[in-house]
């Protein structure tokens, strides 16, 4: 019998596979692997900073431990001669260090397991100019999931850190970006690549059902990471200490240590609870008892949560780029967007006000998203890419 075709996925697993991560790029690759899975092809999931490897649902989860991680260092300072080559001078010493610990161990993972295609998340990655330099003939995958958001990128005078995504580009035999918006800002800082293929985040519906749940009077704010500095919760808690309207609702955040911070000796005329990363179980609950979603961020590369929101028919407010595309991808009102380079805390309650009070017409946004965003159907997107024959 031959053996399955296996593709490489240089990501963070998440919790559901035995990681540390939650929602984003760790949801996304875990389910783009269960689909894989499904259609008899081998994930391994690359992760260097578990230091343990182990199979989880059919999905192969690979790492270094720290006695590897060492070797791996000194192979690749002596071997590769990481540090003073050419070949990785648009890296910084940090990122050397991060391609060194795992050059020896990833090699030998590629080489053993016969992998065919290696997908890379995301366009950021140190490691992708190693991977082509090593393996010129594996086909080579990357995923840019919003490299503006990145906040050392943004604030960084070197320009190594600009050249180092134009070169991972140019490693790339594809690149995947996630939406118009994301396209919009790859030609905003004028980068090329040889082919550009636009997939939106799939979502599995089987896994997000729509229950028959009486809606409470109850917000929901599911912005873990950087829940102040990107995601703005602080926005949604002056919007809801502004007005009396929002002294019957209860505000449920999904959010992390920033918000806690933000909430210390905080006065609020609402109930409220923060909540760390929830088990899927609890989000689905969520989302089908809150009567909105406000996650009015600065800027999201795509936004899953909205999705997410979307799918179980509840009224969304977030960034407001986004907010758009859904609404014309989809051909339904699904809520509001928010602008807040040029929209305050009042404006945004005047949103929320709004859309509690009014709710937004149900008929036809679930099917809608299942056509345009149903992990069943986009999985064949990534097969054409992987060029996998899938007739």
């Amino acid at each position: 019998m031959a053996d399955k075709l296996k593709i490489l996925l240089i990501a963070r697993a998440s919790r559901n596979m035995g990681g540390r991560h939650t929602g984003g790029i760790a949801k996304h690759v875990e389910d783009l692997s269960t689909c894989l899975v499904e259609r008899g092809i081998q994930p391994l999931i690359w992760d260097f900073t578990l230091g343990a490897s182990f199979d989880k649902d059919g999905i192969l989860v690979r790492s270094n431990n720290i006695l590897e991680k060492f070797l791996s260092l000194l192979y690749a300072a002596f071997g590769l001669n990481i540090f003073l080559s050419d070949r990785y001078s648009m890296l910084s010493f940090r990122e050397k260090i991060i391609v060194g610990i795992q050059a020896l161990q990833l090699k030998q993972c590629i080489d053993n397991n016969r992998i065919s295609i290696i997908h890379v998340h995301s366009l950021n990655r140190a490691i992708t100019g190693y991977l082509r330099h090593t393996f010129p003939k594996k086909y080579l995958v990357v995923t840019d999931h919003g490299f503006w958001q990145n906040k050392q990128l943004q604030n960084s005078s070197d320009n190594r850190a600009w050249k180092k995504l134009q070169y991972n580009l140019d490693c790339s035999d594809e690149a995947i970006i996630i939406s118009d918006y994301a396209r919009k800002m790859h030609e905003q800082y004028n980068f090329q690549c040889k082919k550009y293929t636009l997939i939106p985040n799939p979502i599995r519906l089987q896994n997000l059902p729509l229950l028959n749940l009486k809606r409470k009077k109850q917000v929901l704010f599911n912005g873990y990471n950087k829940s102040v500095s990107v995601k703005n919760f602080n926005l949604v808690v002056e919007a809801m200490n502004s007005d009396a309207f929002f002294e019957e609702f209860k505000l449920v955040a999904i959010a992390d240590v920033e918000a806690h911070e933000y909430m210390k000796g905080k006065k609020t005329r609402f109930d409220h609870v923060i909540l760390g990363p929830q088990p899927w179980e609890t989000l689905i609950e969520l989302y089908n008892t809150s009567r909105l979603l406000v996650v009015p961020s600065k800027s999201e590369s795509f936004g899953l949560v909205y999705l997410e929101a979307m799918a179980t028919q509840t009224p969304v407010i977030g960034f407001h780029r986004m907010i758009d595309e859904f609404k014309s991808r989809v051909g339904h009102t699904v809520g509001e967007g928010f602008d807040s380079e040029r929209e305050s805390h009042v404006d945004l309650a005047n949103k929320m006000k709004n859309l509690l009070q009014h709710g937004i017409p149900h008929e036809g946004i679930r099917d809608a998203v299942k056509e345009h965003y149903e992990w069943d159907n986009k999985i064949f997107d990534f097969l054409n890419i992987y060029q996998i024959n899938h007739e």
